[in-house]
């Protein structure tokens, strides 16, 4: 690993999620000299900003980018908003000075195995229960990543020590861009499912897919990759792992080693061996989705040497974590929701599948080039009502719902998310169910997708 002391560190992108300050913070503590640059101002980025103030060997340049930043700089770290094809990222990958997300640095850093999730939806979830399921048998394993308030540099001390516990990891596909700059994949891979995504930042469907397989691409012949077996695209993977392969299904039909459902148990099958690991019913998480991550999670564990007895244990104490189909309370004997990380149509499509209750919506957003024909279908049988927020996602979503005649469906459009509850309190009767599950991204509105779940929860509360 390259020299920290007196390195010329240039941070590009400071945001608001914790993962650049993060970064900051650690080559700060190290003695490099940093610049932090951002199109966004000071004000924009005060919070952030606050949480670095005590450093001296910190700079900000901030409501634009400066040439002479880059040319001063000995390591350029891009941040998630930064496209791969920035110009200032690619003359300086020309002249030679290294460019490395915060993914790449950290694979450097590790001297511990890595367990590391990726996949469309269930990243946090899953990889929030395999910490859970082994955390009794490895006390010094650690949780973070993509992680709300867990950013992996937060963690990169403790991941410099030489111990057996492992460091699980939850990687979007920009973080897997970076490992593919330094050749690197996670001892222990997970991918939990494949839909379109992010197609406002990929070219492709199949460019994006391939950003994911880089968890397994880089792997050893006696590193570990778990795919689900009902996901099509990942099938389609199965032929390029280097490493061994374990399958994950509901339906079970694999052949080979893996884990699935059998007779009310979830069992590991090796060929023809079955071992029982708990019963279906243990699990209290509602939605199918939920199956799945709690399948691959058990497997993972499985694997990391994890009883069946003690995962049947852990699972009484899991808890839904913030913003994912999270209950927040009932008011006015209606039951209210937030659904804030549910950023594309096949995640609301999934809180639809949990619910029994008629239900009104909170929706939309901006764009990312996502087909919403199949959500718009889903809500026309499924949903009472729906609020919109202003973005162009809403008006693809309300474009699609006008398409589809003939349905008692309520339509409303709010321009913040206040209005939006109060609207949809006009909708909603008691013993039905409110919730935020906007299939879109937050940009514009919002600082980013908590910042949103945040206001709906205060408007909630202040009811």
């Amino acid at each position: 690993m390259f020299k920290r002391k007196n390195l010329k560190v240039l941070v590009m992108g400071l945001g608001l999620h914790g993962g650049a300050v993060a970064v900051a913070r650690f080559f700060a503590e190290e003695g490099a000299d940093i610049i932090v640059t951002d199109l966004k101002t000071g004000r924009e980025l005060r919070p952030s900003i606050e949480a670095l103030s005590k450093f001296k060997n910190i700079r900000f340049h901030l409501g634009g980018h400066l040439k002479e930043d880059f040319n001063w700089a000995e390591l350029i770290i891009p941040s998630p908003a930064v496209p791969y094809s920035s110009l200032y990222l690619r003359d300086a990958r020309k002249r030679g000075v290294p460019v490395l997300n915060e993914a790449a640095l950290f694979f450097l850093l590790s001297k511990r195995k890595i367990i590391g999730v990726t996949g469309t939806r269930g990243k946090s979830t899953t990889a929030s229960l395999i910490y859970h399921f082994i955390k009794k048998r490895y006390p010094k394993a650690i949780l973070a990543g993509n992680i709300r308030d867990t950013a992996m540099f937060s963690i990169a001390r403790d991941a410099v020590k030489k111990i057996r516990d492992p460091i699980v990891l939850e990687l979007s596909s920009w973080h897997l861009e970076g490992l593919e700059d330094i050749k690197k994949s996670p001892q222990t891979a997970v991918i939990t499912n494949l839909f379109p995504e992010h197609l406002n930042r990929y070219k492709t469907l199949r460019d994006y897919y391939n950003a994911k397989a880089i968890i397994f691409k880089y792997q050893k012949p006696d590193d570990v990759t778990f795919l689900n077996y009902d996901s099509k695209p990942l099938r389609g993977f199965s032929g390029l792992l280097k490493g061994k392969r374990y399958w994950f299904s509901l339906r079970g039909g694999f052949s080979g080693s893996g884990i699935t459902i059998r007779d009310n148990n979830i069992i590991w099958k090796d060929g023809n061996r079955v071992k029982k690991l708990f019963k279906s019913s243990d699990i209290d998480l509602e939605g199918e989705h939920n199956i799945y991550n709690i399948l691959v999670a058990a497997g993972a564990a499985y694997k990391w040497d994890i009883s069946g007895k003690a995962m049947r244990n852990s699972l009484a104490s899991f808890k839904t974590l913030n913003g994912r189909q999270e209950f927040i309370a009932v008011k006015r004997g209606i039951k209210f929701y937030n659904d804030t990380t549910a950023t594309s149509p096949e995640a609301t499509i999934a809180f639809l599948d949990t619910v029994s209750e008629p239900v009104t919506l909170i929706m939309g957003g901006s764009d990312k080039k996502l087909s919403y024909a199949a959500l718009a279908k889903k809500l026309k049988s499924r949903a009472k009502g729906v609020v919109l927020l202003p973005g162009e996602a809403s008006n693809k979503l309300e474009k699609e719902l006008n398409i589809r005649k003939n349905s008692k469906l309520i339509i409303k459009k709010a321009d913040n998310i206040k209005s939006a509850l109060s609207e949809a309190l006009k909708i909603a009767s008691k013993g039905e169910v409110v919730a935020l599950s906007p299939s879109a991204a937050s940009f514009g509105l919002f600082k980013h997708e908590f910042d949103r779940g945040s206001k709906f929860l205060e408007a909630v509360n202040s009811l």
